[in-house]
């Protein structure tokens, strides 16, 4: 008895070229690795002016995800540098959220990803926002994924917070007057197909949003 194969069928295999608990080595060759940043270096985008707490961020997500599918996100590494501080912030905080659906009724600011493989074909459907972004208000699919609180005070021009999504391991810098370079470990959010996620910015007594260079990366498959 012979065995007929349909080549159609088959799957590509291709050499392993690294380590497999190399993640982002292997995601960047295989096409699946994109970046996004602001158009302008060293030239941030203004957020919303006043999210004084959690409930109005959320309404107003400094940065804001939509998949449209087909494929599923995994946000890697956000990078924030702060260009223009807040006015009156108490503190920076951030949180972020997951949700099923697109609840984005004003756009703020595009960005355009681009696959970190040049000779990649592959191209990003997610649809990324960053700024001040207007939302409906959060409704009975939202889900809390993680919060960060880098200062316990107003932030300092050229701080940068990096979120550093899926990493356990980060050392511990502690808080100085001077700009402060940070780095916090979050857990691995996952944005299914028709799913947003949320960057939420908010201070108690912030009359003017933040002003951050943005630089953002992730992937999919």
């Amino acid at each position: 008895m012979s065995l007929s194969i349909n080549p159609a069928t088959l799957v590509p295999q291709y050499p392993v070229i690294l380590p497999l608990t190399s993640r982002d080595i292997g995601l960047a060759d295989a096409g699946n690795y994109y970046t996004t940043t602001t158009a302008a270096p060293a030239t941030g985008i203004i957020g919303f002016a006043t999210t004084t707490t959690f409930l109005i961020g959320e309404a107003n997500p400094y940065l804001y995800l939509y998949n449209p599918g087909p494929a599923t996100v995994y946000p890697a590494l956000l990078k924030l540098q702060l260009t223009v501080v807040p006015t009156a912030s108490a503190f920076m905080r951030f949180e972020h959220t997951i949700e099923q659906g697109n609840k984005q009724t004003t756009i703020a600011t595009a960005l355009t990803p681009s696959n970190l493989n040049p000779s990649s074909q592959f191209k990003s459907q997610a649809l990324i926002s960053v700024g001040a972004n207007v939302c409906n208000a959060a409704g009975a699919t939202r889900h809390l994924l993680g919060n960060a609180l880098f200062r316990n005070s107003i932030g300092v021009v050229n701080d940068t917070y990096h979120f550093n999504f899926g990493q356990t391991a980060v050392e511990p810098v502690g808080i100085v007057a001077t700009y402060m370079n940070l780095s916090l470990p979050l857990a691995q959010p996952v944005i299914p197909p028709g799913f947003c996620w949320s960057v939420i910015f908010w201070a108690t007594s912030t009359s003017a949003g933040p002003t951050f260079e943005v630089d953002f990366s992730y992937f999919e498959k």
